[in-house]
Parts: C-alpha cells; sequence; structure tokens
C-alpha cells in the first residue's frame, strides 16, 4: 500500500464506489484546474479566470519576502465542484512531490499504483495533462483593484493588484506553528518545555469567502478560509519616564483600568457553556496576554540603573528587588523563592482585579493554581 492507493480507496469509500471509477471521474475535470499562486478571488468571489502562477522557491538576497522567495505551496483556482480533484492533484506523496509532478514526469510507482486499482492509466494521465499552468489572464476584472500607474507625461499602466494566496497561507500556517512552539514550549509536560521561542503580536486574523471558503480556492479552502495581516502602521513612541514603585510593584505600577478589555475577554472565555478543551485553551491565552503585559511594565524597570531600589525612599520587598533591579540578576538565576512569592502576589492581584472589572467571582482553587504555575513558567 501506498499513500495514493490508500487515498483513494477511502475517498471511493466515501461516495461507495469502486476505486477505478472514483478516480477516473474524478481526474477527467483536470483540465477545470488552474494552478496559481495569485487569486482574483480573494479581492472579490464574483471575479471570473483572473489567476497568475508566479515560480516560487527561487533563491534571492534582496531582503525582500514575496511570491518568488517564499517556499510556499501553489494553489488552484478551481470551482467548488471540483476541488476533490484539485485535492487529487495536489496530494503529497513519499517523495515529497505531488500527483500532477509524477505525471508529468510519467513516474513508474505512479502508474504502478494506479494499475493495481484497476485504473485506466494513460487515459487518466491524458486528461491531467490538461491541466492549465503558467497562465496569464487575457483580461482584468472590473472589481479588482486598479492603479493607474504614469511611465511618463501621457501614458500609464493599468495595474491589477490581485493578492498571492500562495504567501498568504504560508504567513498563516507559519505563525501557527510558532504559536504552537511557543505553547509547548511553556508546557512543563512538554519535550521543549523552556525553549526559546518567538511569537508575533497585534495580528488580525481574516476570512476570505465567508461562509463558503471552497468557492475561493484549493488553499483557501484547505485553511478554512483563515487567514492573517500584520500591523503595518509605524510605531508610535512617546519618551516617559518610568515611574518607580516605592513600596509595591503591584499596587503602585498597574492601573486596573488599563487592563479592562483583557479582563473582559478573560470573563467571556469563562462564561462560556461550554467547558471543553477549545473554551479552556481561550482562558488560558486571556491570562496569558494579562501575564505578558504585566511583564512588560516590569521589563521597563530593569532598563533603571542598577541599585535604584536601594534608594532610602523605596522599601520594595526583597522578592521584588530580586525580579526589578538589575543589581541583583545574578541572585534572579541563582534563587527560585523569589518566583513564588512573585507568583503569589501576581495571582492575587490578577484575583482582585477581575473582582473589580467583572464584578463577579470566578477564580476557584483550581483556576488558582493553574493560574500560578503559568505565572511561574512565564517567569
Amino acid at each position: 500500500m501506498s499513500v495514493l492507493t490508500d487515498y483513494l480507496q477511502e475517498e471511493a469509500g466515501k461516495k461507495k464506489k469502486s476505486a477505478a471509477s472514483w478516480t477516473e471521474d474524478t481526474l477527467k475535470n483536470a483540465e477545470k484546474c488552474t494552478w496559481c499562486t495569485h487569486v482574483g478571488k480573494f479581492v472579490h468571489p464574483s471575479v471570473e479566470n483572473v489567476a497568475v502562477f508566479v515560480p516560487h522557491n527561487i533563491s534571492s538576497q534582496d531582503g525582500a519576502v514575496y511570491t518568488e522567495n517564499t517556499v510556499c505551496e501553489t494553489d488552484i483556482a478551481v470551482s467548488a465542484n471540483y476541488l476533490a480533484t484539485a485535492k487529487l492533484l495536489s496530494l503529497e506523496l513519499e517523495d515529497g512531490k505531488n500527483v500532477l509532478t509524477h505525471f508529468k514526469n510519467d513516474s513508474v510507482t505512479l502508474r504502478q499504483d494506479f494499475m493495481s486499482l484497476g485504473v485506466d492509466y494513460e487515459k487518466v494521465k491524458e486528461q491531467v495533462l490538461k491541466t492549465k499552468e503558467n497562465t496569464v489572464p487575457t483580461d482584468t476584472d472590473d472589481r479588482l483593484r486598479q492603479v493607474y500607474f504614469p511611465i511618463n507625461d501621457s501614458d500609464y499602466h493599468l495595474l491589477s493588484i490581485l493578492p498571492s494566496s500562495s504567501l498568504m497561507m504560508a504567513v498563516r500556517k507559519r505563525i501557527q506553528e510558532m504559536d504552537q512552539k511557543a505553547r509547548l514550549a511553556r508546557d512543563n509536560k512538554s519535550e521543549t518545555y523552556g525553549e526559546k521561542h518567538q511569537r508575533i503580536f497585534n495580528v488580525t486574523c481574516i476570512g476570505i469567502g465567508g461562509t463558503k471558503p471552497q468557492n475561493i480556492s484549493y488553499l483557501n479552502n484547505k485553511y478554512g478560509g483563515k487567514t492573517y495581516m500584520f500591523m503595518s502602521v509605524p510605531p508610535n513612541i512617546e519618551k516617559r519616564d518610568v515611574s518607580r514603585p516605592k513600596k509595591d510593584f503591584f499596587r503602585e505600577t498597574l492601573p486596573w483600568w488599563q487592563f479592562r478589555e483583557l479582563f473582559r475577554l478573560l470573563r467571556s472565555s469563562y462564561a462560556r457553556e461550554q467547558n471543553n478543551m477549545e473554551a479552556r485553551q481561550n482562558a488560558r491565552t486571556a491570562e496569558e496576554h494579562i501575564i505578558d503585559k504585566i511583564l512588560t511594565l516590569a521589563d521597563c524597570l530593569k532598563s533603571l540603573p542598577e541599585g535604584w531600589s536601594d534608594d532610602k525612599k523605596v522599601s520594595l520587598p526583597e522578592a521584588q528587588k530580586i525580579w526589578l533591579d538589575e543589581k541583583y540578576v545574578s541572585q534572579r538565576g541563582e534563587e527560585t523563592e523569589w518566583k513564588q512569592e512573585i507568583a503569589d502576589s501576581m495571582a492575587r492581584w490578577i484575583l482582585r482585579t477581575y473582582e473589580i472589572i467583572t464584578k463577579e467571582k470566578t477564580f476557584g482553587d483550581t483556576e488558582i493554581v493553574a493560574l500560578r504555575k503559568e505565572i511561574i513558567k512565564a517567569l
């Protein structure tokens, strides 16, 4: 058995057909598939016959990110009726190459797999090689975004702006992989617990195609019609003096109203009727955002000159001195008791602030214990 034969038999079984019959019926529609990287339907779902293929995996050292120099999947412009055909042609086999590539290379292994199921290989190969590739549309569409680009005083190019669906889905996949790695790095039961990781904040999730992602493209349907957009505005940096706490970091440096929206998000997670894995994960994510914001404010104090907490006007608890003053950086790494004290103080502050903002008590002993564990991992 192989990846291909297993897939064909499974899909044929769903339709209560033989593998040979299902395969031949599916691949006879190969000419309906247009391989591409840019799809007009991503701009407007009614755009027809506008799709462009840009070769990728080309090495470039110019510092920019674009479709040509990014490893990303090739998309397929296809109607929802023929998604099964697109999925089969895109199926990656044991050698990492998809079914279409094997057809073009007249792969012996592919031929043997099809013939073992009774498929007329030469017949389906003829149909598959009608698949459209490297097409350039002859017409644009008035629903696309048009840019008049001047080239001299009297002439211009009319440009139709197409998003790269291949690049968009590659970005989505990488962001999700980064988030998954970050979650595992903070889970003390994970094999990668404590490893360095990266996260991208302030991304916006957008939906393409609404409730019918299958009407846009193959990749859009494959990834549920969801992708991400990065924030693209310049930072608004205001230089301010860091407010130094004198007695208690949590009471003096963390105004509860700055956390109002985060705590409301946390409440909505707790208020869900279904206590399933998704609800618990949403609650953990909201708690992580609150903890991250607290740690960000704490990091501001670490930028102050070493020894600032030894000032006569400052009487911070010893654990907060170790945590916030770079003078105690070596002590911070060698000792662990301060982490437990900070975790207890932070958990109490989160509990108290949650009650102030939501006017209700939701944290039980189980939630508090789990919260302390999350804080210690973050520290």
